[in-house]
């Protein structure tokens, strides 16, 4: 019997900035994990789909096509696209209007924004989404009412401190709250 070939986890990591890319990328290969790169969204889409990568570490901001509509192009593709775990790496801070709908219509098991986390951080959150405590074979996904619904209370909780303490003893009703905000809890509680 020969020596057996170790298969490596494949992460595809879809990042423009070159100096980004070199970072997470060496902290990837560090840690075990062959790495494909794409430095926009059409070449993410079509490395995804040719190489089918275990998990994709997908930036939003990129030329050609922008994160988002890479994944959803990805999630309508095929069953792979529908179940390989994404992790949404970005600088962007989370925007209720946009980067709220692109997260509840692509389905990410992360959003993680780079500054508030080291590459090494990042390749334990890979981990975990990888071989937590479910299955190998069965990639650990986060449901849409965990990864949301606790920072959207957290947010109208808030929103509703600050609006009465601006005017105590006021009657508000919900229309005193965004949009975005009453969009989000009609979503996950599936009215």
């Amino acid at each position: 019997m020969g020596p057996q070939k170790i298969v490596k986890t494949k992460i595809l990591l879809v990042e423009d900035d070159e100096d980004v890319r070199e970072i997470y990328s060496a902290a990837l290969i560090r840690n075990g994990f062959e790495v494909i790169l794409a430095v926009n969204g059409e070449e993410g889409l079509e490395k995804a789909l040719k190489n089918t990568p275990d998990l994709i570490l997908l930036d939003i901001l990129l030329p050609i096509m922008n994160g988002f509509a890479m994944l959803k192009k990805l999630r309508e593709e095929n069953e792979y696209g529908k179940n390989v775990p994404v992790i949404l790496l970005t600088n962007l801070s989370p925007d209720f209007d946009d980067i709220l709908k692109g997260v509840l219509e692509t389905d990410p098991a992360y959003y993680i924004v780079k500054v508030n986390f080291s590459p090494q951080q990042v390749v334990e959150k890979i981990r975990d989404v990888l071989f937590g405590l479910t299955p190998v074979h069965e990639p650990k996904r986060i449901s849409k009412p965990e990864r949301i619904l606790i920072p959207a209370v957290i947010i109208i909780i808030i929103a509703a401190v600050l609006i009465l303490s601006k005017n105590p003893g006021r009657f508000y009703s919900l229309a005193a709250f965004p949009s975005s905000l009453l969009l989000l809890l009609k979503r996950l509680v599936g009215l």
